[in-house]
């Protein structure tokens, strides 16, 4: 599995009827954990690229855990397909490291 440094961006894609994209940046390790952060995105037609000297704080529902008292989600890191690092975001989604390209997102209007 590759080393997780600060910094590193975990992105995660997830819905049913729809395609959503959410960006991670990495603001302190463990051995076994990330504590992460939400990062801006920038949207260029239907495809979104994580932005990650744009790190904000969780809003006040934050779907993927409850942020500590550094207003950091701890998670576990495991190893995904092909032994590459992968978070459990939810029960129904999961985030892999960015590998620096673009995701498809469903655009506002056709299904969020």
């Amino acid at each position: 599995m590759e080393t997780i440094e600060v910094g590193s961006v975990f992105v995660e894609t997830w819905g049913y009827d729809q395609s959503n994209v959410d960006c991670y940046v990495v603001v302190r390790t463990t051995p076994k954990m990330v504590a992460l952060k939400p990062c801006g995105t920038t949207h260029f037609g239907d495809q979104v690229t994580p932005d990650p000297s744009n790190i904000f704080e969780w809003g006040p529902y934050c779907r993927v855990g409850k942020p500590n008292a550094n207003g950091e989600v701890m998670k576990r890191l495991s190893s995904g397909w092909r032994a590459e690092a992968w978070l459990n975001m939810t029960s129904y989604s999961g985030a892999h490291l960015w590998e620096g390209r673009s995701y498809y997102e469903t655009p506002a209007g056709m299904g969020h």
